[in-house]
């Protein structure tokens, strides 16, 4: 996902961490100069409202039809579905990222739920327990992110 530019640009940063504060001052000291793509998964809704290039983000590789959705509605100025959207996903993502050591075993998890099976964790990283891969499908199931739903 990107947001095109009047002219070309040859660089790009991943903004991934600071907060709000760490990219409104790549932005305004960066943005005629180089890409700035947003990469704080729970922060991506005002990363894109901030005028971000695009996102390049671990959330994208769960939820893409519904981070595509998010980034359309912002670029069309559908603020309010893109904030919906950003609700819905936010809980799911919270717990995915809850525990460091977890996160990507979590993240795997998720998609092994949604029915993309991307492999077991490399160590030292570990599988999340059943009772977290539990917490996480029920997460999915009241954010009605599951195929079935």
């Amino acid at each position: 996902m990107e947001r095109s530019n009047s002219q070309p640009l040859r660089s790009g940063i991943k903004q991934s961490i600071g907060g709000l504060h760490a990219l409104n001052a790549m932005i305004a000291k960066c943005r005629n100069s180089t890409r700035i793509y947003g990469a704080q998964d729970d922060l991506l809704f005002c990363s894109y409202l901030l005028g971000v290039n695009g996102a390049i983000s671990a959330i994208l590789t769960i939820f893409p039809e519904q981070c595509v959705k998010q980034w359309e509605a912002v670029i069309t100025g559908n603020i309010e579905g893109a904030k919906l959207i950003h609700v819905r996903l936010l809980p799911v993502w919270q717990l995915v990222i809850s525990d460091g050591m977890y996160f990507p075993g979590r993240l795997k998890a998720i998609l092994i739920t949604l029915g993309r099976n991307g492999g077991l964790p490399r160590r030292p990283i570990l599988e999340p327990s059943t009772e977290i891969v539990e917490q996480l499908h029920t997460a999915l199931q009241h954010a009605k992110l599951l195929p079935d739903q």
